[in-house]
């Protein structure tokens, strides 16, 4: 990133200048209505598993309306009740069979 005012390199992750001490206003982005409809669409499912499973490891087999498949998940062993996995960029189509990404946040919930 350069800095506006003395047009020097920084990093990005500044928030200030380290050169001339100036404000680094970032910009935004902008997302379209379609974008920003696609990425709204976060999952959240929540499921229950035993405490023999939590101490064990567990494994499920979810389906979501509009996957190109079943996703199948395996627990780790020893994990407690609320803590999220999220599942990064799963498989979904739509009505003309386009595929498109969507990300799915599973909360564990030890019964």
């Amino acid at each position: 990133m350069v800095c506006k005012e003395c047009n020097k390199s920084i990093a990005k992750n500044s928030n200030y200048c380290k050169y001339c001490g100036t404000k680094v206003e970032k910009a935004v982005a902008v997302q379209t209505e379609k974008k920003a409809a696609d990425d709204a669409s976060l999952i959240f499912r929540e499921i229950d598993v035993t405490e023999e499973e939590a101490d064990n490891g567990a494994e499920r087999v979810l389906e979501f309306d509009g996957a190109a498949e079943p996703l199948h998940i395996i627990f780790p062993k020893l994990f407690c009740t609320g803590q999220l996995f999220m599942v990064k960029k799963f498989k979904f189509l739509n009505e003309e069979g386009k595929k498109y990404k969507k990300n799915i946040l599973i909360r564990v919930n030890i019964a």
